[in-house]
């Protein structure tokens, strides 16, 4: 009886001692299988030992946990990552399972275990090595089955692919060579070995400022994906990264001072979009100066390009972005990554063309040679009642009829006072809906009101000196209808802009400069009225979409005239581009938008009159290389520039207000 009682006390003292074990982490439960003779696996008892020495078996420093804590002493688990082969872990068990949990996650791809000093009994013969990042989610990397070690402190290294990092790792040893524990020297984990590749850029491409070398963090991008795909302009490729952070360096051949960045998001999944990133420049890639950084970003869709300003005006040579967190995938996924360099305009100057400059009239060399004014002309232009011919280019369809004048219907001249019917001059009206941006006041110092329903407008002649027009109220309408075939406000409305175009056909009655006004160029325009010719321009894919709208910008706000057209049909929003056809180019409402071009039509092609004719021009690598642009100088207008604000056309559309263009301006383009 007393030695049954002194059984139950032993048993007891030895449940008690189990509870005192030092717990860390919530590791997860081994295989609770029995033995052959039905005897319950034994209960877990983890114990965790942190270890921050750099002379360990180990990537780097971390926390070591094995299932059980009665190791004996000098045999704890401390001694199977020490990296010394005369030390060993001991444990009284024929299973365990050990687990490595990293400071940092890293990628393995090998591991190596160490008999130890001792009975060859006691060494593992079969093994799982698994992974994790959250110790509860396991992925098995490598096993072993039957393995043999030959000698003691014998060291079997051995390799297993995986792209992926991960936190945890645990090796669960399964089954011992017969003996009553197991015993290891040391146990190691061999991270992938990866290094910084470069690409060099030799030709010039879409999303850099130049050409240059561009480097990246690892080397092992997935074939297809590799860091060229990161500046090849293309959205439908992606650069990936297997890892979660990854920097990235440009180095130009030559310094550049940047007014922002992009960043385009992949066509997979958005767990892989960055989502905290720095970026930062440097001249010597030693000290680095931050331009920008962003925290928990999100793109909304896929193949998202998002700009980013930079307000730093220093030039350098180096740019790194330097991703520091994605949207929790394992990998790490851009379609592009582009620095949009600071453009100045005499740089883009450099590529204009068509200058229309004149050493013999300030007119610009259009009108060089022309005929010169008499006082017959004179008396001619100021008579009301000498009615110009009609336009050869209406065929006969269209006759003058006197109609009611409102000259300013919106109390300002605007471009939405420009709404072509069936005289084929968008070039002209385009110039004139840019002169009403820009110029309202000028536009009203050249119109004389009369008051007997006539109009006198100052003009200049070929060779630059004042000349004026006097206009009665009689415009063209068309014989079929009666409908007004000339340029015309909303609703058809006779207005200022009525009376400009009608100008300019009586003018040429006289100088003949341009015998039709069909066509008439929108740089030969604004000289009528200002007194300067000089113009220049840029073909279409000349300049790239950040440069047009460098151009655009910095061109209206110089108070020039500026008027371009597209070289195909594309789609932009619920409509269609125009070809052969003048729009007239505004600063855009629309933040995303390079600018807006505005069709004098007052309308666009399958769509209504409520957007004014209004494209907002989206930064889309597409549509600005089909555009082209022309400049044309201020002249007389200078003085009177006023502050120009993004044009918003709803205020002054009408849903009532229906685009009304002859079908052969439509088929034309014109």
């Amino acid at each position: 009886m007393e030695k049954i009682f002194y059984l139950l006390l032993l048993t007891v003292c030895i449940v008690l001692s189990g509870c005192s074990q030092e717990e860390t982490d919530n590791f997860p439960d081994p295989d609770k299988e029995e033995d052959p003779n039905g005897t319950p696996a034994r209960k877990d008892d983890p114990k965790a030992i942190v270890i921050n020495s750099g002379n360990i078996t180990m990537p780097g420093s971390g926390t070591i946990t094995v299932q059980y804590s009665d190791s004996p002493s000098g045999n704890g688990i401390d001694k199977i990552v020490d990296n010394d082969p005369d030390s060993k872990f001991s444990i009284e068990s024929d299973k365990v399972w050990i687990v490595w949990k990293s400071d940092e996650a890293f990628i393995a791809t090998g591991y190596f275990i160490t008999s130890a000093e001792g009975n060859p009994e006691n060494d593992p013969k079969s093994w799982n090595l698994s992974a994790s990042n959250d110790n509860a989610s396991w992925k098995t990397l490598a096993s072993g089955s039957n393995i043999t070690f030959t000698e003691r402190k014998q060291k079997k290294e051995l390799h297993f692919s995986n792209n992926n990092s991960y936190t945890y790792y645990k090796l669960s040893v399964t089954a011992n060579n017969g003996g009553t524990k197991i015993e290891i020297a040391d146990w190691g984990l061999t991270m992938k070995k990866v290094m910084p590749k470069s690409v060099k850029v030799v030709s010039e491409n879409t999303t850099m400022p130049g050409m240059g070398t561009i480097t990246v963090q690892y080397d092992d991008s997935p074939v297809g994906d590799d860091i060229d795909k990161l500046i090849d302009g293309d959205a439908d490729t992606k650069y990936t990264a297997n890892y979660d952070k990854v920097w990235i360096v440009w180095k130009g051949n030559s310094a550049v001072e940047l007014d922002g960045y992009f960043i385009t998001s992949s066509t997979f999944h958005p767990q892989f979009d960055p989502k905290s990133w720095t970026l930062s420049a440097s001249n010597d890639s030693v000290a680095w100066e931050i331009l920008d950084a962003k925290t928990d970003f999100t793109f909304a869709d896929r193949k998202e390009k998002k700009s980013f300003p930079i307000t730093d005006d220093t030039p350098y040579l180096y740019f790194k972005l330097d991703i520091t967190a994605n949207n929790g995938g394992i990998t790490t996924q851009i379609a592009d990554w582009g620095l949009k360099k600071t453009i100045k305009m005499e740089d883009l100057m450099r590529l204009a063309s068509g200058f229309t400059h004149s050493t013999q009239t300030p007119m610009g060399v259009h009108y060089e040679n022309r005929h010169a004014t008499t006082d017959s002309d004179k008396a001619w232009l100021l008579d009301a009642n000498n009615e110009p011919p009609v336009p050869g280019s209406l065929n006969g369809g269209a006759i003058w009829k006197e109609l009611p004048v409102t000259l300013y219907p919106f109390g300002d001249p605007i471009p939405a006072d420009i709404n072509q019917h069936n005289i084929g001059d968008c070039g002209g009206i385009a110039a004139l809906a840019s002169m009403a941006y820009l110029y309202p006041d000028f536009i009203k110092s050249i119109i004389t009101d009369n008051g007997d329903k006539t109009y006198t407008i100052d003009m200049f002649d070929p060779q630059g000196k004042p000349v004026r027009v006097t206009l009665s109220s009689a415009f063209l309408v068309t014989k079929d209808n009666g409908n007004i075939a000339a340029v015309s406000g909303k609703r058809d409305q006779a207005c200022w802009s009525t009376l400009l175009e009608k100008a300019i056909i009586k003018y040429n009655a006289i100088y003949e400069v341009d015998t039709e006004i069909g066509g008439i160029g929108s740089h030969v325009v604004p000289p009528l009225f200002t007194g300067e010719g000089e113009s220049f321009g840029f073909p279409a894919g000349v300049l790239n979409a950040d440069q047009l709208k460098v151009m655009v910008e910095t061109s209206l706000k110089k108070g020039n005239f500026v008027v371009g057209g597209f070289n195909q049909v594309k789609p932009i929003g619920n409509t269609n581009t125009v070809t052969g056809h003048a729009y007239t180019y505004l600063l855009s409402i629309d933040a995303d938008a390079l600018f807006s071009m505005r069709n004098p039509w007052g309308g666009n092609p399958g769509a209504d009159g409520t957007v004014d004719g209004v494209l907002n021009i989206p930064d889309d690598d597409i549509i600005p290389t089909l555009i082209d642009v022309g400049v044309t100088g201020p002249g007389k207008a200078a003085p009177m520039k006023k502050d120009i604000k993004p044009y918003d056309p709803s205020i002054y559309s009408f849903t009532a207000h229906k685009m009304r263009v002859s079908a052969a301006l439509m088929r034309s383009g014109m």
